[in-house]
């Protein structure tokens, strides 16, 4: 979730940026300020609902990817990057409480005692 915030953050930097020689009026300028916010957004979904991180986890990645396509080169192609590793963490990130059966352990029974 933090290389998510951080690909956001690098996508929002240039267009909110002063490197007037790389912004683009239009289309590359809002799409910065829209996938940038998204992605922060995504990461604090990743943070706080850690139960719908396979929808996030490929959320990430899809935005990440056409980030590259519409906003200035996706800040110099850290974003995309940082983006897509985010999102493929986020997407296999196993909590304590989702793993598989198999490396959970015996079962225990309850009601003994």
């Amino acid at each position: 979730m933090i290389l998510t915030a951080a690909a956001g953050l690098v996508i929002l930097f240039l267009p909110g940026g002063r490197v007037t020689v790389l912004l683009l009026p239009g289309l590359a300028g809002a799409s910065g300020f829209l996938f940038g916010s998204a992605l922060c957004a995504l990461a604090a979904f990743l943070w706080f609902a850690p139960g719908h991180r396979e929808f996030t986890g490929v959320a990430v990645i899809l935005v990440s990817l056409t980030s590259l396509v519409t906003t200035n080169i996706s800040g110099f192609l850290a974003g995309k990057l940082l983006g897509v590793l985010g999102g493929s963490l986020g997407f296999a990130w196993y909590g304590t409480d989702d793993r598989p059966p198999s490396e959970a352990g015996p079962p225990t029974r309850r009601g003994a005692g």
